[in-house]
């Protein structure tokens, strides 16, 4: 190839490079609502902060689910994170063991299989560290993991709530609970100091 033909191509790949990190920096701050940055100071930018809130990165949940065990299905219908029931469930009776593994019968497929609750994943959405939102209404979230992208919609109101999707553990799950959900009770409300 001839060198002006090289001299070429490179200036394209720079300009090129350049203008895909000045595209990229423009598409930040749009969504963060700060602006680029000779005009940036704190008070301008408290969008910014609420926007990056809205991204967890959540650690490994559980150790490691080894690959031996991945590939046998009747491991998928067991519960290797809490295989013998705990003190609350169901005291006395003598089929609270199996009653506890038909309580959630697909815990290792839904954590392990088609989820990844043993692996790192960054969960970005509307409130990424809970399943409903605070108060109540949407709350929509996308858990990543390499390539792979899960999604995941839930609603809270007055009248029911229902889920569907990975949760913030990694585990794909859905619920439905229709009819008016029971209030609060005000015995077990923490109260809030009154500052003046």
């Amino acid at each position: 190839m001839n060198c002006r033909l090289h001299l070429a191509l490179g200036v394209a790949v720079l300009c090129f490079g350049v203008g895909c990190g000045t595209a990229r920096t423009k598409r930040a701050s749009l969504l963060t609502g700060c602006p680029l940055p000779p005009a940036r100071s704190p008070v301008e930018c408290e969008g910014a902060a609420a926007a990056v809130a809205r991204t967890a990165t959540v650690t490994t949940n559980a150790p490691p689910a080894r690959a031996l065990p991945k590939w046998n299905p009747i491991w998928w219908f067991g519960n290797v994170d809490d295989p013998v029931p705990p003190d609350w469930y169901r005291p006395g009776s003598p089929s609270r063991g199996w009653l506890w593994q038909l309580r959630n019968p697909l815990h290792n497929f839904t954590f392990y299989i088609i989820g990844f609750a043993d692996k790192p994943f960054t969960r970005t959405g509307r409130f990424p560290k809970s399943v409903f939102a605070p108060e109540s209404g949407w709350n929509w979230a996308v858990s990543r993991h390499g390539w792979v992208r899960l999604p995941f919609i839930s609603f809270n109101g007055e009248w029911g709530r229902f889920y569907f999707g990975w949760r913030e553990r990694g585990n794909l799950g859905f619920k439905i609970n229709l009819g008016k959900l029971p209030a609060a009770d005000p015995k077990t409300q923490t109260k809030k100091p009154i500052t003046k």
